[in-house]
């Protein structure tokens, strides 16, 4: 039973009863119970790190937690590197075969190394893990190494006989050049693991001891380098063998390119190769001729022959017009104002302040921003298309250029716009243009005509948004950056009305 234990002014003091306690007390002794439990907790967790600081690892004993059966070891395996490394012999190549479920199994070689005993040694145990099979195999090996170190089967390799040499590769190629005869092929198996080896043969030599032979060798290496140079020796030998014994004088009377020096030069034979080239052109050539109407109701002259022909259609006509120009000279009907033989039509070079306005009503607002994107009337087609592809957001263009494969001098060119939606191209497709710089421009005309439309109904497409929308003027330009959905389809119908206004090139007779 608890009490508050408050007293008034002029009231008698309650006397304390057993078993009674006041708030005050209760809370009190409450305290002082816990800072005594906290005290020897944190008193215990000190000991008790302290004690496991000085702890050492004891011997699990049975029934006292899972005991550690299959502690990996790399003894063996450094040992053995240490040792090879020390002999200077090549690195070991190990070979797995097993699974995680049915245990590994290994192999151990030594390819570059001419010893059978370091070759393929196995251990048929299974383990649970690679490491273990590679622990236990470098075990043998070393074992085995260090036998054959002692037995004077394996010793250490010095610096010169590790250094990669080609001496008996070059002075093989020079002795096949001496003696006029074709280089030897070599031909290798194996792999970076397991070692090369190779094997040479001699085609094209027929003489004894060489027309059919192959030499191989068999020991593995540990690269196609020293594979060829230990083989090269074998063959370097075999040649000099042949050579003592004269078989080679017939062979290099007939081949070889050291007496062709003393023979008298022949002149040069049939040109068979341009002979096969102009059969080759003379299927695609061309011939043309110029038809002249005349105003007086005489007949019409015509100029050029079909028999003589021409590798393009432009040098075809070009001749044909030649014939034709002369032709008037002589008459003297040639305007004297043009003496180099024609007139010729500068064509206007179309900026895009002179051609994009035309294409957009323009309002009669003071604050309207004007429609179009000034250029110099000298900057050429490929740069006014820069520039406006920077405004519709298309990105930079790509010019495809592909040559003719009857003539080299005529390109096809087309625009491609990498980021550029429904115009990513191709666009203003020109073939078979003569000159790769005129191909390009031309390309670039028709891409820009192309793109102007697009201006032209992005513009439209903004003003027709912004209409009636007071202050909303400015924000016109906004839309150019932005594709329109079914712009494609109404700028390519744009397109085709406006192709129909093209002239028609003369008709060429073939």
């Amino acid at each position: 039973m608890l009490s508050s234990g408050q007293t008034g002014e002029g009231t008698t003091p309650t006397p304390k009863l057993d078993g009674v306690y006041s708030l005050d007390d209760f809370m009190g002794s409450a305290e002082v119970e816990h800072a005594a439990l906290k005290a020897a907790r944190f008193a215990k967790a000190a000991q008790n790190k302290a004690a496991s600081r000085k702890s050492k690892v004891s011997t699990p004993k049975l029934g006292g937690g899972p005991v550690a059966v299959g502690a990996r070891s790399s003894t063996n395996t450094i040992a053995l590197h240490e040792k090879y490394q020390a002999l200077g012999i090549p690195q070991p190549s190990f070979s797995y075969g097993g699974s995680s479920v049915q245990g590994w199994h290994g192999e151990v070689s030594f390819p570059g190394l001419d010893v059978e005993e370091l070759q393929g040694i196995k251990d048929a145990t299974i383990y649970s893990n690679k490491q273990e099979a590679k622990e236990k195999l470098s075990g043998r090996a070393l074992e085995i190494l260090t036998r054959l170190e002692s037995e004077g089967k394996v010793k250490k390799m010095t610096a010169d006989a590790r250094a990669k040499s080609s001496k008996y590769k070059v002075a093989l190629h020079d002795k096949h050049q001496k003696l006029g005869i074709p280089q030897p092929f070599f031909d290798f198996t194996g792999s970076t693991d397991e070692g090369w080896t190779a094997e040479i043969s001699f085609p094209g030599v027929e003489v004894n001891g060489l027309q059919g032979k192959t030499l191989k060798n068999d020991a593995p290496f540990p690269n196609k380098q020293e594979a060829r140079e230990a083989l090269s020796k074998l063959a370097l030998e075999l040649v000099e063998t042949a050579e003592a014994e004269g078989h080679f004088d017939k062979f290099a009377k007939v081949k070889g390119p050291s007496q062709l020096e003393t023979q008298e030069k022949k002149g040069p034979g049939p040109n068979y190769t341009g002979q096969l080239l102009d059969y080759r052109v003379g299927a695609s050539l061309f011939t043309c001729q110029v038809t002249i109407e005349t105003s007086d109701g005489t007949d019409a002259q015509i100029f050029g022959s079909l028999d003589s022909h021409f590798t393009s259609k432009k040098a075809a006509r070009q001749a044909a017009a030649a014939v034709a120009v002369e032709h008037f000279k002589a008459q003297g009907l040639w305007p004297t104002s043009s003496p180099e033989g024609g007139i010729k039509k500068k064509k206007k070079n179309p900026s895009l302040t002179d051609t994009v306005p035309q294409r957009i009503t323009a309002h009669d607002t003071p604050h309207h921003l004007p429609a179009t994107c000034t250029t110099s009337p000298a900057t050429s087609y490929p740069q006014q298309v820069v520039r406006l592809a920077v405004l519709l957001s298309l990105g930079t263009p790509e010019w495809r250029c592909v040559p003719s494969p009857l003539d080299r001098d005529f390109h096809t060119v087309s625009c491609y716009f990498s980021g550029g939606g429904a115009h990513k191209g191709p666009i203003g497709e020109v073939r078979n243009v003569f000159g790769k710089k005129k191909a390009k421009e031309e390309c670039a005309r028709l891409t820009l005509e192309y793109l102007q439309e697009v201006y032209a109904h992005r513009m439209a497409y903004g003003e027709a948004m912004m209409e009636g929308i007071r202050g909303g003027e400015g924000a016109v330009k906004g839309v150019l950056g932005k594709e329109v959905e079914g712009e494609e389809e109404v700028v390519g119908r744009d397109m085709e009305v406006d192709g129909d206004d093209e002239f028609e090139d003369a008709v060429e007779t073939l």
